[in-house]
């Protein structure tokens, strides 16, 4: 399971509309503050859990 950077790109496009920043802009001032990976952790967690709850609810 891995944040691929489609998904990291959805997630910075979401946060830079909800601030009103333009997505290059965001990504930018994102990267400089070394948020990015955190966000790739942040998505991969999620996926994670999401796989988790998936196959309880097939059992």
């Amino acid at each position: 399971i891995s944040a691929e950077q489609e998904d990291v790109n959805r997630r910075v496009e979401k946060i830079a509309e909800d601030l009103g920043f333009d997505f290059r802009v965001m990504r930018d001032k994102l990267e400089m503050r070394g948020r990015i990976e955190q966000i790739k952790s942040s998505i991969k967690r999620e996926k994670v859990l999401d796989y988790l709850i998936d196959k309880a609810k097939k059992r």
